[in-house]
């Protein structure tokens, strides 16, 4: 089947943790609620508050669309029975900005480990069924639009948010257009073909977790090759 010849892509060891080499990408839409003064200011009474009405998940080359937190929990519980997901069997899920997302999928996942740079500043997520969520922002270190634009083969580039009108006030029940469905497909289709990209030339369990990750890794190999030291010019 389709699920049985992706698992037969070369799996990677990493502090004993096995890592599927599956390209996979999150995302969700939101709705901002708040009330302007005469100014155009957001008020700070009554609070604005903010909610997912959409959220779109690419599986390699597959994409799947929710509208609700219980039907992306089962989605998660799905792939964990199929791939035999665990904390030693892991399927790597970038989000562009997983800070954002974070803030509102903490409150429906349970998790068992995370690296934080700061208080809910998340780097990498990882659930209690074995579900590792990364920060593609922090691998990137730019925009979804560049990133796209900047890596190899990559054909679903991020559309217009003036298209899509963010101040529209949408719910789980609001019918979204074709091209408001297209924006959503292309973030996480286009998220993952940079990925796929990256790992032309790295694997999901070497790959770092920040841009300068990156150069970390090559200065401890340059370290490795010249035992007498690296020298430097500045």
């Amino acid at each position: 089947s389709y699920l049985d010849k992706l698992l037969t892509c070369k799996d990677s060891k990493k502090r004993g943790i096995n890592y599927l080499e599956i390209p996979c990408a999150f995302d969700i839409e939101t709705t901002n609620i708040y009330e302007k003064d005469s100014e155009g200011k957001i008020k700070k009474s009554p609070h604005p508050y903010a909610y997912m009405y959409h959220w779109q998940f690419c599986f390699d080359d597959q994409v799947v669309f929710g509208r609700r937190w219980e039907e992306f929990q089962d989605l998660l519980a799905t792939l964990e029975e199929r791939l035999n997901l665990s904390d030693k069997n892991r399927l790597v899920v970038f989000v562009h900005n997983l800070p954002f997302e974070w803030a509102f999928m903490r409150q429906f996942i349970d998790y068992s480990e995370g690296f934080f740079r700061a208080e809910r500043n998340p780097l990498k997520i990882v659930t209690l069924g074995g579900i590792e969520f990364r920060c593609s922002y922090a691998l990137s270190n730019m925009s979804l639009q560049k990133f796209c634009e900047n890596e190899e083969e990559v054909t679903h580039y991020k559309l217009s948010g003036d298209d899509f009108d963010y101040s529209k006030i949408r719910t789980a029940r609001t019918t979204l257009t074709d091209m408001e469905k297209a924006y959503c497909y292309n973030d996480v289709r286009g998220l993952c073909e940079c990925i796929k990209s990256r790992m032309k030339h790295d694997t999901l369990a070497k790959m770092p977790m920040t841009s300068t990750g990156y150069v970390r890794r090559d200065l401890r190999a340059n370290f490795k090759k010249n035992k007498k030291g690296v020298s430097f010019r500045l």
